[in-house]
Order: C-alpha cells, then structure tokens, then sequence
C-alpha cells in the first residue's frame, strides 16, 4: 500500500511538473509578442546608458562621448509608440554596436517550444540551413561546405533566393545589431555568415523546408532543402517571387 501511494505521489508530480511547463512556456511566448509602452522603453534606455558607464571599461576608446550620448538621446526621442522586446532589440542593439567593443551584445527572445515539439523538431534533424556553412562575397551569400545528403550542391554556389527572399535582405537586418573590436569589418561578415541559419530562424521561425534560387557559376535552378528526416517534395513550384528574381539575372548576364 505504501508503495501505491508513493508511485501515485510520483506520478502526481510528473503531472504538475508538466503543467507547470506547459504554462511557463505559454507565459514565455506570450511576452514575446507583449508590447511595452514608451515609459517602460524609456527606462530601459536609463538603464543600459547607466549600466554601460559604469562598470565597461575605457567605454569611449573608439567612440567620443558627446556622439555616444547623442545616439541615446536620439534612441529616446525615436521611441514614441509602444513596441515588443524584439522590436525595441533592432532599435537599442545598434546603438550598443556604435561602442565598437565585440563582447557587448544583445540577443533577441526566440520561442519555446513544448516537449512533443521539441521531439518532432529532433526526429525529423537538422535544420535546412545548418547542413552548410557560408561565406560572404562581394554582398553575396556562397555555400563554402555541404553536409546535406544532396551532393548535386556544389561548393561555391550562390544562394540567390530563399523563397522569393534575397539572403542580403536578412543579412542587413542584423548587420547593424553586433559589431566586432574596432572598426575591423571582417569579423562582421564572418559573423553574419557562421549566424545565417540563426538569424533566418529569427525572422521566420521554424521552418523545416526551404525553397532555394542557387546560382552555380552559368546555371541556375530551384533546389528544395529540407530537413534531413523529412521526406523529398514530389514537386517544386517556383513562386512569383523566385521567377522574378530568375528573370532579373537572365537579363542582367545578356
């Protein structure tokens, strides 16, 4: 009886603890999408201005005071509607950035997910874009290594498109969110290359398929990149976007 009661007492605490986490990640989210009025914004700006000139040291050595303080009171004055956390990141991470010192960074919330998600995610592998590692050309985003199952992907190809969307476009959002010591701008595309896969998760969110425009020296041609686990579109349908963006090159190599 008492062994009863003891795997009962257990199971009641399995129980409550998955509750409680379902909860805790409902709550988690949901201030993802929280917006904060302009007084709470405000503050935060007091807060990070007054952390930064207290304890970083030697915090002017590549930007002066006086420019420093402007950009603060600029980020202020901007702020005059309520935003989300991740809204008012894109607005303070450059201001940040401006100090030129590589170890200051902030990051943007991302979601939780529950436990039957995460184990969907984990069965079906990796994501598209971290089967291969990137570097950046002339503004221009090249596979450098593929570890995909698709071997067809040779290295050096450009990824032009990812569903009718240009690489650049997700690259500039970020570009101005880090920075590295000084005013070294390797580091920057370094960076914005190893982080691709991430920054497109930021912006998109989950995405266990992708439809990608690659460009490999002369040809060019619509590529599904999947998820290891999952299985092989039987069609790829090329959207207006990705048809446009063809067209665009077609003409630009005449």
């Amino acid at each position: 009886m008492m062994f009863y009661k003891v795997r009962l007492a257990k199971i009641i605490f399995i129980l409550v603890f998955l509750l409680q986490s379902c909860v805790s990640v409902e709550k988690y989210n949901a201030k993802i999408n929280k917006t904060r009025t302009v007084k709470e914004l405000q503050a935060d700006v007091d807060y990070v201005q007054r952390k930064l000139q207290k304890l970083q040291p030697d915090l002017y050595h590549y930007i002066p005071k006086k420019e420093l303080d402007f950009k603060f009171d600029s980020l202020r004055s901007s702020l005059t509607i309520p935003l989300t956390s991740n809204d008012f990141f894109f607005k303070l991470s450059p201001v940040i950035a401006s100090v030129r010192q590589g170890h200051l960074q902030t990051f943007p919330l991302t979601k939780r997910f529950h436990s039957a998600e995460k184990k969907r995610i984990k069965s079906i592998g990796t994501t598209p874009f971290t089967q291969f590692d990137f570097e950046i050309f002339d503004n221009k985003l090249y596979i450098v290594k593929n570890n995909s199952k698709d071997s067809s992907i040779c290295l050096g190809t450009e990824l032009v498109t990812i569903n009718g969307v240009s690489p650049k476009l997700i690259l500039d959002v970020f570009r101005p969110t880090f920075c590295s010591d000084g005013f070294n701008e390797t580091f920057v595309n370094f960076r914005l290359a190893k982080s691709f896969s991430k920054f497109y998760f930021l912006q998109y969110g989950i995405i266990d398929n992708v439809s990608c425009f690659l460009k490999y020296n002369d040809s060019t041609r619509i590529v599904s990149i999947r998820r290891p686990g999952m299985s092989k579109p039987s069609n790829i349908k090329k959207t207006k976007e990705e048809l446009s963006a063809i067209k665009k090159i077609q003409i630009a190599e005449k």
